[in-house]
């Protein structure tokens, strides 16, 4: 289990940024 969590984490990595990206932005609109 937690070596495939480990793999995962990190083939998605750029993908997790990008979402991360894209959630503050979505935040920063809801905010304003």
């Amino acid at each position: 289990m937690a070596e495939q969590e480990v793999k995962a984490q990190g083939a998605s990595l750029n993908t997790m940024l990008t979402f991360g990206i894209g959630s503050m932005t979505v935040g920063i609109k809801n905010n304003l």
